[in-house]
């Protein structure tokens, strides 16, 4: 099994959403992972139907549990679903909470 699988089921990413990228870097500890939405709807977090995608927001980042002693980070572009309202949401993403910088994961250990 490839890392970026293992990674993938360990973050529970399910099928809408990819790996894009691993780096690590030596000097700092640290694990940055890359992910990107493969799909091209979502499920608006306000009606609750499958909407297209409407653009992405700049890069977030948040912070995960420590993966080999080194600090880890997901970074990513969440993309927005525009509904038949007319309204514009951000959609969830299944390793955090709305508006909060660290996953459930790092969340559960506190």
């Amino acid at each position: 099994m490839e890392a970026t699988e293992v990674l993938s089921e360990i973050l529970y990413l399910g099928d809408d959403w990819e790996i894009s990228s691993i780096k690590h870097t030596k000097e700092t500890s640290q694990i940055d992972i890359t992910l990107s939405y493969t799909n091209k709807k979502g499920y608006c977090p306000q009606t609750g139907e499958l909407s297209p995608v409407y653009d992405y927001r700049p890069i977030r980042k948040w912070q995960h549990l420590p993966l080999f002693q080194c600090k880890t980070f997901i970074h990513c572009r969440v993309p927005r679903v525009r509904n038949s309202l007319g309204d514009v949401y951000s959609i969830e993403v299944p390793w955090a909470e709305e508006s909060k910088r660290y996953s459930f994961f790092l969340k559960n250990m506190f």
